[in-house]
């Protein structure tokens, strides 16, 4: 068996160890630059909107985050940036990448601590920034709180085992440790597996016997995360597994997504060991066709594999041992062993479990090394460099795919396009992906990923509704009508984007001269008090109706009655103009894809 250290830490540090950590930090910053002024998406859009309805900071603890998690930190991070970033990028991503470099040097930290030397600390945190999937964890925003939580989590590592080893003390230490737990949930609610890895750290790390001290810490860890999850409750964030993701379909049953779960494992695994075009954030599982049953045989018995591994490092390699448990434990939230119905495959679910991954790199590492001592192997020098060299080798080689998967982020629909590529049937990332296109009046692009989108999840009526823009791009009005109704009767639409395909409904019975069928689509969005964006157009198409029928007093009317809602609205106003000169003005937003929501 290997030998581990007690961890017990040394804040004193060589140069050439400042010199590693430092060329560590400069290179991840450099790595991560081309995405450094990427614009805002998704998640990170919904969580602006939402921290901009609080009324001070303490809305940011009163108030779950924008998906209805209670991630306190989040909130603060976000309302802070709004307060003082504007609309600078840099700004936005260097707060972003600054927690994210804290969170490798409280990494660092911790695994110097449980190697008891610098250099392997070096390698698991290089292996762990540096891998490609890490790109989401450095330049999207919304994985700021996971980095904060790997920063705290890791700290009260640390702290708990001076707190297990100090003589004197010790219950400052232990009141230090659960702030710092506090702290770690607070970031992000998955590390309440926090519990399970102090265990295995004082079993594995520090190689500690039970002691009334170590029960002591345990109980006041599960008073504090009782007492979180107590506190979520009353905040409101609570999760159901009534609910389903945007990635699932909706006849998903708990026990089929149960007997996926370890496919989810594998598939993360597999991102991980072989992160080449795997940007996986927007992933998408349909039973019986994402994975055959072949696959999930071998899912199965993989992950079985990875529990007798475990099992046997126990004894052999302690150090592997935690890293293998650290993978396990951290998946296991998000890997819908119990039906949560998490995103099946995701690169931000990867963050905190490939610390675990990174553990067992620097472990094989050291196993590798310790062979040039052999006295069984001929030339045990030579074979313990030659794996040296192939086991970084194998790392190495992933690191320029870092600086091209960030540069991704620059663009949207490329990187939708790029994670719609990742796997078959990804009909969440097409979706997604036929919607910026459509914007950016791309239709025939966007129409090929819609339709495949509709093929795969027809149950989806956003897939229906996106198609239904591009095929009106492309005056396919026959077909765009029957889109947009199929979009509505699908009944999965959110209020606004149901708002959207009335409107467009309208609009092609307008241009169609179906004015009566127009009218009665009109007719709800003007009776309704309804967002302005959308009320705008209604108007403007509702008095086009009127002068196509050659009924300019009720034209103008319509026209006088929005400037009566909306005083000085210029698109109004532009239309008052054109009766004037006797032209014709379009509505507003027409032909854009509005209130796309993501997961």
């Amino acid at each position: 068996m290997e030998s581990v250290s007690k961890s017990s830490q040394s804040f004193s540090f060589r140069s050439a160890e400042c010199l590693a950590v430092g060329l560590l930090l400069l290179t991840i910053v450099l790595v991560a630059l081309p995405g450094m002024r990427s614009p805002i998406v998704l998640d990170d859009e919904l969580q602006i909107a939402h921290v901009a309805q609080f009324s001070g900071v303490w809305d940011c603890f009163a108030q779950p985050d924008g998906f209805g998690f209670f991630r306190p930190f989040k909130n603060l991070i976000y309302y802070g940036l709004q307060e003082v970033a504007g609309g600078s990028m840099l700004i936005w991503h260097g707060v972003g990448m600054g927690i994210h470099l804290a969170a490798v040097g409280a990494l660092y930290m911790l695994v110097r601590g449980m190697f008891g030397s610098w250099k392997y600390a070096v390698l698991a945190a290089a292996v762990w920034a540096l891998t490609p999937s890490m790109t989401t964890a450095a330049i999207w925003l919304t994985c700021s709180n996971i980095n904060l939580g790997i920063f705290f989590v890791c700290l009260f590592l640390l702290v708990h085992s001076r707190m297990q080893s100090c003589e004197t003390g010790a219950v400052a230490m232990g009141i230090v440790s659960g702030l710092l737990l506090v702290l770690t949930l607070f970031s992000y609610e998955s590390l309440v597996v926090a519990i399970g890895l102090v265990f295995f750290y004082d079993r594995l790390v520090l190689q500690a016997k039970f002691s009334r001290r170590q029960f002591a810490a345990y109980a006041a860890y599960g008073v504090i995360v009782l007492g979180y999850l107590g506190l979520r409750s009353v905040v409101g964030a609570t999760y159901s597994t009534g609910g389903r993701g945007p990635g699932f379909a909706p006849d998903l049953t708990h026990w089929q997504l149960m007997v996926s779960a370890p496919w989810f494992l594998m598939k993360h695994l597999a991102m991980w060991l072989f992160p080449i075009d795997r940007i996986e954030f927007l992933s998408s599982y349909v039973w019986g066709k994402s994975a055959t049953s072949g696959d999930l045989l071998v899912a199965w018995l993989v992950m079985i594999g990875g529990i007798v591994a475990t099992v046997v490092s126990w004894k052999r390699n302690r150090l592997m041992a935690i890293g293998l448990l650290w993978f396990g434990a951290a998946m296991f939230p998000v890997s819908n062993f119990f039906p949560l119905y998490t995103a099946p495959v995701a690169d931000y679910y990867l963050i905190i479990p490939s610390i675990g991954l990174a553990i067992v790199f620097a472990a094989l590492a050291r196993s590798v090394w310790t062979l040039r001592k052999s006295e069984v192997l001929n030339g045990p020098k030579v074979v313990a460099v030659v794996l040296l060299v192939a086991l970084g080798g194998w790392r190495a080689i992933f690191v320029p795919l870092y600086p091209q998967q960030a540069s991704l982020w620059n663009d949207p629909a490329a990187l939708y396009v790029q994670a719609a590529q990742a796997r078959p049937y990804q009909f969440l990332a097409q979706r997604l992906a036929a919607v910026e296109l459509t914007n950016r009046q791309m239709p025939e692009e966007a129409l090929m990923l819609a339709a495949d989108s509709v093929r795969t999840a027809p149950w989806n009526g956003k897939g229906h509704l996106v198609a239904g823009f591009a095929m009106a791009q492309l005056n396919m009005n026959e077909e765009a009508l029957a889109s947009f109704r199929e979009a509505r009767r699908r009944n999965n639409l959110s209020p606004i984007q149901d708002r959207a395909a009335l409107l467009e409904i309208a609009r092609l019975h307008i241009a169609a001269g179906s004015f009566d069928a127009g009218r009665e689509a009109l007719l709800p969005l003007l009776e309704a008090e309804q967002d302005h964006e959308q009320r705008v157009p209604a108007i403007l198409l509702m008095s086009k109706l009127y002068r196509e029928q050659s009924n300019q007093e009720k034209a103008i009317a319509t026209l006088e009655k929005g400037l009566g809602l909306y005083p000085n609205e210029p698109a109004i106003l532009a239309q008052m103009s054109e009766f004037q000169t006797g032209g014709s003005a379009k509505g507003s937003n027409e032909g854009e894809v509005s209130g796309e929501e993501t997961e």
